[in-house]
């Protein structure tokens, strides 16, 4: 079977698993967690997909440092992370800025800048995004595009893994069932609201190609590293700037430039896309065929 067709199967049978698990999890858990059933399917089947990882990894000969893209020492490793975590901030000011003076995101009513609070908020900003970009990389840059690479070759791996993060990041509903009118089959019934916002793609094109846009450009930069050090820091950086822009503005859908952000998280969309893919394109240009061509003429 096809690699990419594998990391599928596998998250599709997480999936499952996690909806039919959801009923009974609920029942006993419902004393002491207050969580809507949608949360039970969705983290039942993070908890499924990380149980069976390990059995997963080493039937594809994924599991090890070089494939998963951690074979750089630890100091080389976290030095690199931080350089990429400051390149990510960097990358996303020019953005956030960008909507703030477009009136598209303008500053909440009432913020005042405060070093306690700034300090707070960046803090958790950047352990949410360490935690985000751990999980993510690891799988898709490390583990994913490694096999990919194997199979088909660079593109390939750029493309799917790319293609398939966006996908997911669209699997999400708030659709419930009533207490009163769950059966053992709900969890299922949640599982296929999760698809809904594929039924009108129109409402998610431009931040689906924004993510996907952030997907080759992580790949390309595992491509040239062969880590994913700096996938790591970029991807935290990203999530902190995101998480900070959202805490101290609002999105205004109204604005004449609205378009220009997604529904998504009112941050990336069209004009993210654009950034985002010139500066794929350059790094592919300068780095990436760069290294290529010097390997050819050496």
């Amino acid at each position: 079977m096809q690699p990419t067709a594998m990391f599928i199967a596998y998250l599709a049978i997480a999936l499952i698993i996690g909806a039919l698990l959801a009923y009974p999890a609920y029942l006993a858990l419902r004393p002491v967690i207050d969580e809507p059933m949608y949360r039970y399917v969705t983290r039942g089947a993070m908890v499924v997909a990380l149980i069976g990882l390990t059995s997963f990894l080493r039937h594809l000969n994924l599991n090890n440092r070089q494939a998963l893209g951690y074979a750089l020492p630890p100091r080389q490793f976290i030095t690199t992370m931080l350089v990429g975590l400051l390149a990510g901030i960097i990358i996303m000011l020019p953005l956030v800025l960008t909507l703030i003076a477009l009136d598209i995101r303008p500053v909440a009513p009432g913020w005042i800048f405060a070093w306690p609070d700034f300090m707070l908020a960046a803090f958790e900003g950047l352990i949410i995004g360490l935690v985000v970009a751990l999980i993510e990389e690891t799988f898709f840059r490390g583990a994913m595009f490694t096999a990919v690479h194997r199979h088909s070759g660079l593109w390939p791996a750029c493309v799917l893994t790319s293609l398939l993060y966006a996908v997911l990041h669209f699997l999400k509903t708030r659709y419930e069932v009533p207490a009163d009118q769950l059966e053992w089959y709900s969890g299922l019934v949640v599982l296929a609201h999760l698809f809904e916002q594929y039924a009108n793609p129109n409402n998610i094109v431009d931040s689906f190609l924004a993510l996907f846009s952030v997907g080759m450009f992580l790949a390309l930069v595992r491509a040239k590293t062969g880590n994913i050090a700096a996938c790591i820091g970029l991807h935290a950086g990203w999530v902190l700037a995101i998480k900070l822009t959202k805490d101290w503005t609002d999105a205004d859908y109204d604005a004449d430039l609205a378009f220009l952000v997604g529904h998504y998280d009112g941050v990336i969309g069209y004009l993210a896309l654009i950034l985002i893919a010139m500066l794929a394109i350059i790094y592919y240009a300068l780095a990436v065929r760069g290294r290529a061509l010097s390997r050819e003429n050496g």
